[in-house]
């Protein structure tokens, strides 16, 4: 038996995964705004590592810095977490379950009916724009002229 059983493992898998996968990718990025956004954090200047050459992609990581460790820290932290509400918190498990469930139930439109009714938004939206600039025209020539 494994360590941390998943909750109903066969159940839900891809609503669980894409969740999973969509919080990892944001906390990657939140985690390189973290590293890249505070210029300003005075102690985290000091160098530990000189900067590693990945030679294939012509890429130098960045130097090894306490900003670096804590940023990295962080979003492991959060991936964890992530992969404990997608996988094994039974009331997250549930809902990811149900939604998976439920969208198979959707009826989906075809892509004449998508077409059918964009067309019909985007030409709502170019007379309503060509209306509210015929008004905004119309007041403005009226102020011109009271004022």
């Amino acid at each position: 038996m494994p360590l941390l059983p998943i909750y109903k493992k066969k159940q839900g898998q891809i609503a669980r995964w894409t969740t999973f996968l969509t919080l990892v990718a944001l906390w990657l990025f939140a985690t390189y705004k973290c590293f890249n956004g505070f210029p300003d954090w005075d102690w985290a200047r000091t160098v530990y590592v000189d900067g590693i050459i990945i030679p294939l992609i012509d890429y130098q990581m960045p130097e090894v810095t306490p900003r670096l460790l804590t940023s990295l820290g962080i979003g492991f932290f959060l991936i964890i977490i992530s992969a404990y509400l997608c996988f094994l918190s039974q009331k997250t498990s549930d809902f990811l379950i149900d939604t998976e469930s439920e969208m198979r139930k959707v009826s989906w439109p075809t892509m004449r009916e998508v077409v059918k009714s964009s067309t019909v938004v985007i030409v709502a939206i170019v007379i309503l724009a060509l209306y509210l600039f015929v008004v905004d025209i119309g007041f403005d020539s009226i102020f011109k002229n009271v004022f």
